[in-house]
């Protein structure tokens, strides 16, 4: 059993009662042994980048289920336009990877001009879309940082710290161009 856990980290943060006593005094899960410590870690990885990805997104006003939403209209107004949704899939990835410009890519298409406004918004929905996996596989990186850290470690991890300085590196650019 684990007879210190550094409050400081903020690790308890997003923990919740276990349960509740019958005077209604809250129960806490508090990690007993290192497995569980890494799992509560693990945890507040989750719980942090999840955080992260909702508080950049409101910061370009922007939401998760409503780009998911707005990504199949424009397909379908492209595909009412007679272009393939998979070939403006593969336009968009191509711009957001870096082997096509913007340009190249509406001339490939055959884009007309009045949709250029909407692959130009396609393209900035799949640059957010990238990013946010790209944050995913960072936090699924510092998983398994965590999984081989001793309990010595552990007990100096700073979570909030850790998260920061590792998505900090992947830049959330939505220019359209």
């Amino acid at each position: 059993m684990l007879k210190l856990i550094k409050i400081g980290n903020l690790i308890y943060q997003n923990i919740e009662p276990k349960t509740v006593d019958e005077n209604g005094n809250e129960i806490w899960n508090i990690p007993q042994d290192e497995t569980e410590l890494k799992s509560c870690f693990k945890d507040t990885l989750d719980w942090f980048t999840t955080r992260y990805i909702n508080q950049k997104l409101q910061e370009i006003q922007e939401d998760l289920p409503d780009l998911v939403s707005e990504k199949s209209w424009l397909e379908g107004v492209f595909a009412a336009r007679g272009i393939s949704p998979e070939d403006v899939r593969n336009a968009t990835v191509a711009v957001v990877i870096g082997q096509k410009t913007v340009d190249e890519a509406i001339s490939e298409l055959s884009i007309p001009e009045d949709l250029i406004p909407d692959f130009k918004r396609a393209v900035e929905i799949a640059k957010i879309i990238a990013w946010k996996e790209a944050i995913w596989k960072a936090e699924a990186t510092l998983e398994e940082q965590v999984d081989s850290m001793t309990l010595e470690e552990l007990l100096q991890l700073d979570v909030k710290k850790l998260c920061q300085d590792a998505y900090a590196q992947i830049p959330l650019e939505v220019s359209g161009d």
